[in-house]
This record gives structure tokens, sequence and C-alpha cells, in this order.
């Protein structure tokens, strides 16, 4: 399948939210707010090779991932309603660096292969991988991302 078709497939199917339940001590009885959920997102690789830095670092490809549930899609995920953490875990069968930007933020994250985060109420994130090995994927390959919101 190409990237377009299954963009198509991920759309057409219905989303699922696996929402885990949590009561909180100055939360009213029976009132409860979704605490975690997770979400992987596909991405197409572009090679670009850069020398140098200390993170990423040097690599030879990357995916900047975009959240398909906007109209138009956007490189930039709105944190869900009662998150303060985020993971990111890269799906490639590729070593690779994670870096998520915090919208405002001069300063990202950056780590190999899994990130995990604080969020801000309402922030906006952007994710990043940069393949640093040796024979990094081609161009036009499709990987997948992990974004767990907890």
């Amino acid at each position: 399948h190409s990237f377009s078709d299954r963009l198509l497939e991920i759309r057409a199917q219905p989303v699922q939210l696996d929402y885990q339940w949590n009561l909180k001590g100055n939360v009213a009885a029976g009132a409860a707010r979704p605490v975690s959920f997770s979400v992987s997102v596909p991405g197409v690789v572009t090679a670009k090779t850069v020398t140098g830095g200390t993170c990423p670092g040097p690599y030879k490809g990357f995916v900047t991932f975009k959240d398909y549930s906007l109209n138009p899609p956007s490189t930039w995920f709105q944190v869900p309603v009662g998150a303060t953490r985020c993971k990111a875990t890269n799906r490639s069968q590729y070593t690779a660096k994670v870096e998520v930007k915090q919208y405002g933020l001069a300063t990202p994250w950056c780590n190999t292969d899994s990130l995990d985060i604080p969020v801000v109420p309402n922030g906006r994130y952007q994710f990043t991988t940069y393949f640093t090995t040796i024979n990094p994927p081609s161009a036009g390959t499709t990987v997948s991302l992990d974004i767990l919101w907890y």
C-alpha cells in the first residue's frame, strides 16, 4: 500500500479511544475523566544527511508527523483533555532519535527511540523522528510513531 492508500484506510476505520478512568480525591463522586489515550501515526521519510550537533546529532533522514484528524492536517498535535504527560516511541525498525517540540518554546526534548515528557493543558506539540543508522529507511518509506497521552 502507498502512504495515501494507508491514510485512506486509517480515515475509513472508526477511531477507538482506549481510555483509563480514574477518580481524583477532589472530584465529585461518580465523576471521572479520561487520563490515557494512545495513537499510532504514520509518516513518510524525507532523505536528508546532516552532520554534527548533539541531539538529534548526525542523521540521514527524518519524519515530522502530522495529525490527520485535523483539516487541514497539522504537524502540531493538541494535548487531549486531562493529559499531563506524553510518551513518544519510534515504531520503525531503525534506530532513531525522537524529538518533541512544544509550540512557543525554543528548546526541544530529544532522546533515542523513546521520550517521555510533561505536557501543558491546551499545549501543542510537534513530533519528529531522525534516523541515525548507517542504512536509514529510503525516502518515501512509511514509518510510525506511537504517541501516548496520559
